[in-house]
């Protein structure tokens, strides 16, 4: 018969009071828990100094009121995890207090960082558990264009990562990774992932892969690898990972209660590179105009505004090419001419 062995979380978006209380909720329904896997956006923050922290990811944890201040207590040891926590960083972190707790060996006792070139162990009561994480995301550019922001891999963590599995003697049973791979959602029009997981999981095929990032639950075969996404902690969800490598998933309301993963196929790699090209010859997003006019966020009228203007760009694109300030250009005299700026 299987017993539990770890507990798996995702995506705390830095819920600490919370994610203790699914810790030892969990502790007391599945007996036999010995360590925690967290697959990323934990929330590492000091509440004492945010100022390494990007604008763009205050105004995110402003608008999703995501707490700063619930790390402190571990970081100034006034509070202990009750189990060991091994765990990769996500696409937001304070990247700064993360990398400097990482590679100054002071992270808050009981919390241990999964670097990509080292492969980790935990012996079990049954299990000597092998294990390899990979957090954050992958650019999905080409590596010579890769973007300069930490919530990136980077080529030296990717090759990295590569390497250790290449030249490990033991081979990690356990993957651990922030983004997904290449999966179809919603028939063949929605993906989600990137296709550099799926080529890492056929190649080195662990038992498991747990992943987070997209706050919602799935799972997927993959050659000989079992591929399981957990929805977010900081919404009640936990998983339980037995010793014979199976997994149930939970939430804190009722804990003993297993709930279903969702079942997605694989995308395949060619759908993935038209999209990239069709990106490449996108001009401007949304989000750019907004950014370039100072454009108020919270407007239904000027939301759907934008959306006319995207749809025109975008048909412009495919018809006879735009640059980026004409686009740009038209952008600013649609918002002109129906009242959502002023000529100075």
């Amino acid at each position: 018969m299987s017993r539990p062995a770890a507990l798996l979380l995702a995506d705390t978006h830095g819920y600490f009071v919370l994610m203790d209380k699914i810790i030892r909720t969990a502790m007391e329904e599945f007996s036999g828990l010995e360590f925690i896997l967290h697959a990323g956006d934990m929330g590492v923050l000091d509440a004492r100094d945010l100022s390494h922290l990007p604008q763009r990811e205050r105004i995110l944890l402003e608008k999703h009121e995501n707490p700063t201040e619930e790390f402190l207590p571990y970081l100034t040891e006034e509070k202990e995890l009750p189990l060991p926590m091994y765990h990769i960083p996500g696409n937001h972190e304070d990247f700064f207090l993360y990398d400097k707790l990482t590679k100054g060996n002071q992270f808050p006792r009981r919390f241990y960082p999964m670097e990509p070139a080292y492969l980790y162990t935990y012996a079990g009561t049954k299990n000597l558990w092998r294990m390899a994480g990979l957090g954050k995301l992958h650019p999905h550019h080409p590596p010579e264009k890769m973007p300069a922001s930490d919530k990136f891999l980077s080529r030296q963590e990717i090759d990295a990562f590569l390497y250790a599995q290449r030249t490990v003697k033991a081979k990690a049973g356990i993957f651990i990774f922030h983004e997904a791979p290449y999966l179809i959602k919603c028939e063949n029009k929605c993906h989600f992932g990137h296709p550099f997981f799926s080529q890492v999981i056929r190649d080195f095929q662990p038992r498991i892969v747990i992943c987070g990032h997209m706050h919602f639950s799935y799972t997927v075969q993959i050659g000989a690898s079992r591929v399981y996404g957990l929805p977010a902690t900081r919404d009640g969800f936990f998983g339980i990972l037995y010793d014979d490598y199976s997994v149930t998933l939970h939430h804190w309301d009722e804990p003993g209660k297993t709930l279903e993963f969702s079942r997605y196929p694989e995308g395949e790699e060619k759908r993935y590179q038209e999209k990239s090209e069709e990106k490449k010859h996108k001009t401007i997003t949304a989000g750019q105009i907004f950014h370039r006019f100072g454009l108020p966020r919270n407007d239904p009228h000027l939301n759907g505004a934008l959306g006319k203007i995207i749809v025109s760009i975008r048909k412009m694109e495919k018809e006879k090419g735009i640059s980026r300030e004409d686009a740009f250009a038209f952008a600013e005299k649609f918002l002109l001419e129906n009242g959502f700026l002023r000529e100075d």
